[in-house]
């Protein structure tokens, strides 16, 4: 079992409900993986103070996956800069030590739990990285092409409907009164 920090399998960076239930691959690269070591420090801190029940609601997330989450078009959790946390103590407290052990880590505290990002240096680096990691027809890209797609349907569906019944029943369209 690959370990990411100390105590925390991968499995814990990468579990979905939603990945499973659409059979997502959510299987980060190594590049990927490094990035979700950088909050080490922090996590196994935590998980020592809260005595284990420090829970990883959300972390890495494949394209395709925050896509289907309704996750922001630019999340660092597509990178592995993010993670959504319950830290078994009180959110305050929390708060203070992420900052104090690692202040170039973002927090906002939303209803349940912390997300938590860390900035990136190097954006462009990490952009050819997250290219080259998405299938042909995955993400964004596949869901606007579907939708497109479904969209164009109903629109062929309804002209041909309006078409047929022009054509097939005149007498629905005459203008003469009885």
């Amino acid at each position: 079992m690959e370990e990411i920090c100390k105590g925390f399998p991968l499995s814990e960076f990468t579990k979905s409900e939603t990945a499973a239930r659409l059979n997502i691959n959510n299987n980060p690269s190594k590049y990927f993986k490094r990035n979700m070591q950088t909050f080490c420090p922090v996590i196994e801190y935590l998980d020592k103070v809260s005595r284990g029940r420090l829970e990883i609601t959300s972390g890495y997330r494949s394209s395709q996956l925050n896509f289907y989450a309704d996750g922001v078009n630019n999340s660092y959790h597509t990178i592995g800069l993010a993670l959504d946390i319950k830290p078994g103590i009180p959110f305050h407290i929390a708060e203070k030590i992420i900052a104090n052990i690692d202040p170039s880590i973002t927090t906002i505290h939303y209803d349940g739990h912390i997300h938590m990002h860390k900035e990136s240096r190097d954006r462009s680096y990490e952009a050819a990285n997250y290219k080259s990691e998405l299938p042909i027809s995955s993400g964004y890209t596949h869901g606007y092409q579907v939708a497109s797609l479904l969209l164009g349907l109903v629109i062929v569906a309804f002209a041909v409907a309006g078409v047929m019944v022009k054509f097939v029943y005149p007498m629905s369209y005459s203008t003469t009164k009885h």
